[in-house]
């Protein structure tokens, strides 16, 4: 997740789902999928003002998940091959978990109700396909729409009296997604 203040993709989950597949030619296909898929962030509390040893603090989003992708081998269908697609997500579930002293994610609960349900995303990746069957794959989901946008925020942040101790604010977030997997066509 991009724009929470922190970083890595470190935030495992799972993505499973059917696909569907049309053959275009010798080297090109359609996928379409229909998929159910975790994100979210994962990351340290602070405690006493410093960050703490274990990444204890989690925001976990549940999406459904169609990807329209257009796969493409080289000379043709079987060994490497790259996709490249677009897909919509909807925000099925939201939950939040924190653990150990001062640790507490208040500010993205707040937030939770004004989350945006759609998201669009571009899908790029690639990967190999063993036989007409069987196959791996590696993709990036990148959403090129805001899980949550409010440029208002920042301008309140900014504008603030001097000295005012109030937290820097989430001004937008926008998820990311890296995965591996594997396929079976029947």
């Amino acid at each position: 997740m991009d724009g929470d203040g922190f970083a890595g993709y470190d935030k495992f989950g799972k993505r499973l789902g059917l696909r569907g597949l049309a053959y275009i030619s010798e080297t090109v296909d359609i996928v379409v999928e229909m998929n159910w898929e975790e994100k979210g962030s994962r990351f340290e509390s602070l405690s006493d003002n410093k960050l703490s040893d274990s990444k204890n603090r989690a925001i976990h989003l549940a999406y459904a998940e169609i990807p329209v992708i257009v796969r493409f081998f080289r000379k043709r269908r079987g060994g490497l091959f790259g996709e490249l697609g677009v897909s919509i997500s909807y925000l099925v579930k939201d939950t939040y978990d924190s653990a150990g002293k001062g640790s507490n994610l208040d500010q993205f609960e707040e937030l939770a109700p004004e989350f945006n349900r759609s998201e669009w995303n571009v899908v790029l990746g690639g990967g190999y396909e063993f036989n007409r069957h069987f196959g791996a794959l590696f993709r990036t989901t990148i959403g090129f729409s805001y899980l949550y946008r409010n440029l208002s925020a920042l301008d309140g942040y900014l504008n603030r009296p001097s000295g005012s101790l109030e937290e820097e604010p989430i001004v937008q977030l926008r998820n990311y997604l890296v995965s591996a997997g594997v396929y079976y066509i029947i």
